[in-house]
């Protein structure tokens, strides 16, 4: 009777080992599975990352251009400003001209 009871706890041990076998087959399977879902997962954020790398680089470059044309548009248009300046004051010097040959016309005709 002794030998017979540890015969069956040898197969309940044999059979908790198989399920435990199972069982770690399955987990292992299941971390495979996690590994491989992390693997993709890097490689997307790698992905992103080089994205985000070449879209600041175009930001950079974007900026650079936009500070340039806001220099130069600054200097035509301080440029504008002393040509207008410059205008007025030529405009101011001949229309004074302009009223003395009158003034002196004036003259000329009344003597």
């Amino acid at each position: 009777e002794a030998l017979e009871k540890a015969r069956r706890r040898l197969k309940d041990y044999e059979e908790e080992l198989v399920r435990l076998r199972a069982g770690t087959e399955r987990s292992y399977e299941r971390i495979k599975e996690l590994e491989d879902s992390i693997s993709e997962r890097e490689l997307q954020i790698k992905e992103m990352d080089e994205k985000e790398d070449s879209l600041m680089s175009k930001l950079r470059g974007v900026n650079l251009a936009r500070a340039s044309i806001e220099d130069k548009l600054n200097k035509a248009t301080r440029e504008l400003e002393a040509l207008n300046r410059s205008s007025a004051s030529k405009t101011k010097d001949l229309q004074a001209k302009i009223e003395h040959l009158s003034s002196e016309v004036k003259s000329l005709n009344n003597s």
